[in-house]
């Protein structure tokens, strides 16, 4: 028993590790040029209209998705998934946006809201992970931000009209 549970820990350990990993090529991999400044891939993606938000805000939920893996609770993959919106949404935006995504970096809150939640958590055992529950969790939570990204772009068209 005493095995299991650690090699059990080993994984979970590793998938942190992974998870880390990502934030860190989506937030702040890429040094900026004579700044103290450092932004990541969803900054760059963050460039391309629409499709660039959209992949960087799939990329950010698979943070959220190895989150619920560990047996995360709501109450903490809520505000992650927060976390995530905002920064789709206000990244929609172009250029403020752009700007927003270098400065807040959701990925990197996710992460170490994640490792916070496991060092307070006692050893109690984490869920079975079914495909099944992957793939709800991924087709919910990419309907969800695809329609935060359809109602930025939408606001988004209506300002630009209004102030033309």
């Amino acid at each position: 028993m005493a095995d299991e549970q650690n090699q059990q820990q080993r994984r979970d350990a590793k998938l942190i590790a992974r998870l880390e990993q990502l934030a860190w090529l989506l937030d702040t991999s890429l040094p900026i040029p004579f700044t103290r400044f450092r932004a990541g891939l969803d900054a760059v993606l963050g460039l391309i209209p629409v499709v660039g938000d959209a992949a960087g805000a799939l990329l950010s939920l698979g943070i959220v998705a190895g989150a619920y893996r560990l047996g995360v609770p709501w109450r903490v993959l809520v505000p992650m998934l927060g976390n995530v919106a905002i920064e789709t949404i206000v990244g929609a935006i172009p250029l403020v946006g752009d700007l927003f995504d270098i400065g807040y970096k959701a990925n990197r809150r996710n992460v170490q809201r994640l490792i916070d939640h496991v060092e307070r958590r006692s050893n109690r055992p984490t869920r079975e992970w079914s495909t099944l529950g992957i793939i709800v969790v991924a087709i919910l939570a990419t309907a969800f931000v695809a329609g935060l990204v359809f109602v930025a772009l939408l606001i988004w068209s209506v300002v630009t009209a209004l102030l033309a």
